[in-house]
């Protein structure tokens, strides 16, 4: 079961306060989209007792007196050291925080702001020392609401000069440790009934917007979990052979039997290696002719755009060429005469 702890800064009635009225609809949207049962506690700085924080009640920073200092004081300031220390472990306590607030003078009530200097101690939801100063609630999930309504509609530009309020719990949230921060801002709640009726309504549509949008996101993130869990089943599977990696496609498949050496008499075997020798050596002789003729081709390239045109045949070119033939058969009868 987780616990929500309600933290309500006005000091108005529920249904005159349009925080109020908005963060109880987003209550009930959270208990009813959690994937838990919810606790809901709730806490009035305007009825509860908040301590106000005097320097004997710390022996440092943001650090409440050890025992002996604890023990020498009156009774009325060891209560309000206990009644710190039940608010700083109510507050670490809870899982999710919803706080309802005005704008006032651009922040919230002072009380809020003293509430949270009660909780924020040394030890409780905060480490601090000379080297260091971090948050202590990151041990757990923690969600933290903030719901502000204002008079006015505050243009986007200027939320960090004029809103100081969500600027400020934001950091301090952060600060503590709890990383799921959301606010919604109730702005121009006006002077009239019907203004703040609208803006109440368009804050509970961006509850809902916000809530659906969350629902599906995570709706997504389990789908794709649950299909990366199916995914598993038919990944391949990897297998280390001799030194190798090779993959499997099913892991139900049968490996496959290893084949069986065949046997050889001497003769065979020396017929057989005398067969491979050969093939090698032709394979080596094959290899060389070939690069041969590829040096061969490289080193006496042919180039067929030289040669010479054919020679065309006249009557002239004939005749010429006749009584060539007919001058080297005579000299060849008078050299076999000689």
């Amino acid at each position: 079961m987780k616990k929500l702890l309600y933290i309500s800064v006005n000091s108005k009635p529920e249904e005159d306060s349009t925080s109020k009225t908005v963060a109880r609809k987003l209550i009930d949207k959270i208990i009813k989209y959690e994937d838990s049962e919810v606790d809901v506690e709730e806490f009035d700085v305007y009825k509860e007792h908040i301590p106000t924080l005097t320097h004997e009640y710390f022996c440092g920073r943001n650090t409440l007196c050890n025992e002996e200092d604890y023990e020498e004081l009156n009774h009325r300031a060891r209560n309000e050291i206990d009644r710190i220390k039940v608010l700083a472990n109510q507050f670490k306590e809870a899982d999710i925080y919803v706080v309802a607030s005005p704008m006032w003078s651009l922040f919230f009530p002072a009380p809020f702001k003293q509430y949270l200097d009660c909780v924020i101690q040394n030890g409780i939801t905060i480490d601090i020392s000379e080297r260091k100063c971090k948050g202590l609630l990151d041990d757990k999930e923690r969600k933290f609401y903030f719901v502000q309504s204002s008079g006015g509609d505050i243009p986007v530009l200027f939320k960090g000069m004029l809103d100081h309020s969500s600027c400020y719990l934001k950091d301090i949230v952060k600060f503590m440790g709890i990383d799921k921060y959301k606010e919604i801002l109730v702005d121009g709640t006006g002077f009239t009934k019907e203004e703040r009726r609208d803006a109440i309504e368009a804050a509970e549509d961006e509850i809902d917007a916000m809530f659906k949008i969350g629902k599906a996101i995570d709706k997504a993130c389990e789908d794709s979990k649950e299909f990366m869990d199916k995914m598993k089943g038919y990944h391949k599977k990897l297998k280390k052979e001799d030194g190798s990696f090779t993959y499997r496609a099913k892991e139900d498949k049968d490996e496959e039997e290893p084949k069986e050496k065949e046997s050889f008499t001497e003769e065979e075997e020396q017929e057989h290696k005398a067969e491979e020798n050969n093939k090698e050596n032709e394979s080596v002789i094959k290899e060389e002719e070939k690069n041969h003729e590829e040096v061969v081709e490289n080193d006496y390239p042919v180039d067929d755009t030289k040669k010479e045109p054919e020679e065309e045949l006249t009557d002239e070119k004939m005749q010429s060429y006749e009584r060539m033939e007919s001058d080297k058969v005579l000299n060849e009868e008078s050299a076999k005469e000689y």
